[in-house]
């Protein structure tokens, strides 16, 4: 019967569209594009019920002779994913991604920066003209995202405990967080408050 066929774009679009208001919008544009960009090439047309769980760890280990491991990790969560999701709203109860095996690989980034290119950055960063951007440059010291600082409300920091939050809705990993502030943070963040007294945003 056609009607009970479980074809893989049909419910993999409801499971994105399931998803859409509990994700941060570049997740719910991943989704699809990893979908758009790998998954649908193999598997558009399939009905769920026919794929195997060697099926799917076959799929992933024929991706890693051709893509690099920490893109084959994306796409093998979001395959992950999909099949819970069939099976916590009883649309499939066969989850044959259980089981799936992800590549494992170095996923640190390393830098070498001499100490005399980092004091030339210091330098620089401490002769800006501009008292915002010198704080920014000061606050991304941390290691922070730029669209997480540049977020910043003043209401977010407190100057007297030393530390900011950023909400779950501003960060990647969809958490609450806080981080402590330095000395030389609170110093530029009270000399640019007393410019911008009544401004909501930091940045």
């Amino acid at each position: 019967d056609k009607e009970e066929e479980k074809f893989f774009l049909k419910l993999f679009s409801q499971f994105v569209e399931f998803k859409k208001p509990f994700i941060a919008k570049n997740t719910f544009e991943n989704y699809n594009s990893i979908y758009n960009r790998y998954i649908c090439i193999d598997f558009k047309n399939k009905d769920i019920r026919e794929i195997t769980s060697n099926n799917l760890q076959i799929y992933v280990n024929s991706l890693l002779k051709h893509k690099r491991p920490s893109t084959v990790e994306k796409i093998a969560s979001v395959i992950k994913k999909f099949y819970q999701y069939l099976q916590d709203n009883d649309l499939y109860r066969y989850n044959a991604a259980s089981s799936l095996q992800l590549p494992k690989y170095d996923n640190k980034k390393y830098f070498s920066i001499s100490k005399q290119d980092v004091k030339k950055i210091i330098t620089y960063i401490n002769n800006l003209e501009s008292l915002k951007y010198q704080t920014l440059y000061y606050i991304l010291l941390h290691g922070r995202r730029i669209s997480e600082v540049i977020n910043l409300k003043w209401s977010d920091i407190d100057l007297n405990k030393k530390f900011y939050n950023l909400h779950y809705y501003q960060t990647k990993t969809r958490k609450n967080q806080q981080y402590y502030l330095e000395d030389f943070q609170i110093a530029a963040l009270q000399k640019l408050k007393e410019l911008n007294i009544n401004t909501t945003y930091v940045f």
